[in-house]
């Protein structure tokens, strides 16, 4: 046995590639090359609240490095591990050192697991984002091309989603949000990203994501000087970058979700609408 015949170390990655248990050369090699910041800027909140132009923008305006999309960029399916608490968020930082190495972390579900991040980095700055529901949801779902006017996703639906990811956050289950519908399930999710700001308000810069698109230069500005970061490059070029494929605006919020569906939303997240703004439809 012990003089059997080894494969190749070539035979063995590709082997480790095709059963998925490989993290990328680059962060299982340069690990110990990086060095996690005590200050880092986090940038969360719920899907498509434009998290990655503020963060790109941010990082550009002040000459600070940034990444983006973490859960996404693991090989591993992370995110459900630590919802089932299968893992910590310490270890998975451990893991993929390079992901958390930046000046600037952008990654919507961070919020889910604020607590824990705020133990990993007691020195970080955070920064909630938060959009009107009605196109907050509206967003996610013309990003999964999916109708908002449906009691609810049939099998088709949940084949057609682009990743586990999604599925994660249309299902609900493991974050305690499911409603009736698939519509109740993303309002109850937008509350609890809003409940876990409320619990720690002290900690986080709320920024409404249409404030933003109002004066995105400005915006950018007004938000460095809260994070206690300068300055070093004029971004007016750069604010209307499509960073993320554009949701379709065209088609009003009772057209596209139903008057059954739209219900729900302004419902369900009443009072998070009126603290923040945002003026319920008046239907007769």
């Amino acid at each position: 046995m012990g003089n059997a015949k080894q494969p190749s170390l070539c035979k063995r990655i590709r082997s480790a590639i095709r059963h998925r248990c490989l993290k990328p050369l680059w962060i299982s090699v340069r690990s110990s090359w990086f060095r996690l910041r005590p200050r880092t800027v986090f940038i969360f909140g719920n899907q498509k609240t434009g998290s990655t132009a503020i963060a790109a923008l941010l990082g550009e305006a002040c000459g600070l490095g940034v990444s983006q999309d973490l859960f996404y960029r693991m090989t591993e399916p992370m995110e459900q591990r630590l919802l089932e608490g299968r893992t910590v968020l310490r270890s998975i930082v451990r893991a993929y050192k390079p992901l958390f190495a930046a000046d600037i972390i952008k990654d919507p579900g961070l919020i889910f697991f604020f607590p824990a991040l705020l133990e990993c980095w007691p020195e970080g700055r955070f920064v909630f984002l938060i959009r009107d529901p009605r196109d907050n949801i509206r967003s996610i779902l013309n990003r999964l091309e999916l109708p908002g006017d449906l009691r609810d996703l049939e099998a088709v639906h949940w084949d057609g989603l682009p990743n586990d990811l999604w599925r994660l956050i249309l299902d609900g289950s493991l974050l305690g949000v499911r409603g009736a519908n698939f519509i109740e399930t993303q309002a109850n999710r937008w509350n609890l990203a809003l409940k876990i700001y409320h619990e720690h308000r002290d900690r986080m810069i709320p920024l409404r994501y249409e404030d933003f698109l109002v004066d995105k230069a400005g915006t950018i500005e007004q938000l460095a000087g809260r994070l206690g970061l300068g300055v070093q490059c004029d971004i007016r070029a750069s604010v209307d970058i499509q960073y993320q494929p554009k949701g379709d605006h065209s088609v009003g919020w009772a057209e596209f979700f139903g008057e059954d569906n739209l219900g729900r939303i302004e419902r369900i997240c009443a009072n998070g609408m009126e603290e923040f703004g945002y003026l319920p439809t008046h239907r007769g």
